[in-house]
């Protein structure tokens, strides 16, 4: 478990400083302080490329911690989060944080199913008034974008419980491959909300907020007795030049 503050978990600078992370029976991550950045680390991946079996969930972000980022716009900053028993990413309470340029439910390359067998990203207990936007797929403040790729996953791609507030979620891929042009559907829904949340924005009114939800087993977004969702500009049902 990473609980002090300004953790750092990986090193954004070559495969030789990438962490591996396989064979867990607990949380690959998990994440209790504040200002935790995780970046070029592979979970349920061997050092060689090849698949192995993941950990219960990849990353746990737990409690309350402020500004913790997961991924980053950079080549090197991309985390690979695949194969877990449950969820690929666990949000759990926090704020202000980012999940940035990640390939959750895929293969390294973003191109096979390597599926999470819970969701992608699944998320509760999640910000609050006051509070700046947590970003999936944008960073907190809404000044860097950079798409994750989240695919293949047994469940939904995006998923919402309960208690979650200012989230964006921008310029993803859910349910497609890196390049945007072919299916790996996650098998339930790509973004399943419910849990009455508040200030949640799906895309947006340009193109590099689009979201890309297609190939999916449910629905591309379904909204389940919800206020305060903001659906706007995304391509659902197609690929990447809107075919």
């Amino acid at each position: 478990g990473v609980d002090g503050t300004n953790a750092q978990i990986g090193l954004n600078t070559s495969d030789w400083t990438r962490v591996y992370i396989g064979d867990v029976t607990g949380s690959g991550i998990d994440i209790t302080g504040n200002n935790a950045t995780v970046k070029n680390v592979y979970i349920g991946v061997k050092p060689n490329s090849t698949a192995s079996t993941g950990a219960n969930v990849g990353i746990f972000v737990t409690g309350e911690p402020d500004n913790v980022v997961i991924g980053g716009p950079n080549g090197f900053d991309r985390n690979v989060i695949s194969n877990s028993t449950n969820h690929g990413i666990h949000l759990d309470g926090g704020k202000n944080g980012a999940i940035l340029g990640n390939y959750i439910g895929t293969n390294v390359t973003g191109t096979a199913e390597w599926g999470n067998g819970g969701d992608g990203i699944h998320i509760n207990n999640i910000g609050g008034p006051g509070q700046v936007n947590t970003g999936i797929g944008v960073n907190s403040l809404g000044t860097v974008y950079a798409p994750n790729v989240i695919s293949g996953n047994k469940g939904n791609g995006i998923a919402f419980e309960s208690d979650t507030n200012f989230i964006t979620i921008a310029s993803n891929k859910i349910g497609l491959n890196q390049s945007g042009n072919s299916a790996i559907g996650n098998d339930g829904d790509g973004i399943n909300v419910q849990g009455n949340p508040n200030d949640v924005v799906i895309g947006g009114d340009v193109t590099q907020k689009r979201n890309l939800i297609s190939g999916n087993g449910g629905d591309g977004i379904e909204l389940n007795s919800v206020d305060g969702v903001v659906v706007i500009g995304n391509y659902i049902g197609y690929a990447t030049d809107g075919a």
